[in-house]
């Protein structure tokens, strides 16, 4: 069965407590991943994603972004050979 909005349980698409609990096991955490070569973003980047920052972080939203350097030591770490 596909969801959509008419269909899906009210807590999958509001922003209410319940979906974004830490509490809440299946909840989706507020965090939105982005990826760069390095931390030296160009300016319309820079310029988007600060904007994107101003916008969503007053809502709990946090931001990680991920450098090349960053990306190899996760699977350094978790899928060593």
């Amino acid at each position: 069965k596909k969801y959509n909005n008419a269909n899906a349980p009210s807590s999958i698409f509001d922003n209410d407590a319940a979906a974004t609990s830490n509490n809440n096991p299946h909840a989706i955490p507020k965090i939105i991943h982005q990826e760069w070569k390095t931390t030296d973003l160009p300016y319309n980047l820079r310029l988007w994603r600060d904007e994107c920052i101003r916008i969503n972080a007053p809502d709990g939203w946090e931001f990680k972004l991920w450098t090349k350097e960053d990306n190899l030591n996760l699977i350094k770490e978790h899928y060593p050979e």
